[in-house]
């Protein structure tokens, strides 16, 4: 009985632990410029009316740029 115990909790543990880890990589985005500057987009970059992308990069800062310099956007 007392072994059953243990291995609930272990499995419980083992499953926890796997479904915590795929939340925690959330995709981020790598944004290159015509001009060759590089952002990491931690959210994905949208697109609004006025023909800008915008983004939250690795530091939570948000960025805004015209979707004309923008060279390519790949998910990593």
């Amino acid at each position: 009985m007392v072994e059953n115990n243990v291995m609930k909790k272990q499995l419980i543990t083992a499953l926890a632990v796997i479904l915590l880890s795929g939340c925690a990589s959330a995709p981020t985005y790598t944004v290159l410029t015509n001009e060759g500057t590089e952002y990491t987009a931690s959210t994905e970059p949208m697109a609004d009316a006025g023909g800008y992308l915008t983004f939250l990069d690795e530091d939570g800062k948000k960025v805004r740029i015209k979707e004309a310099d923008v060279k390519s956007i790949s998910e990593d």
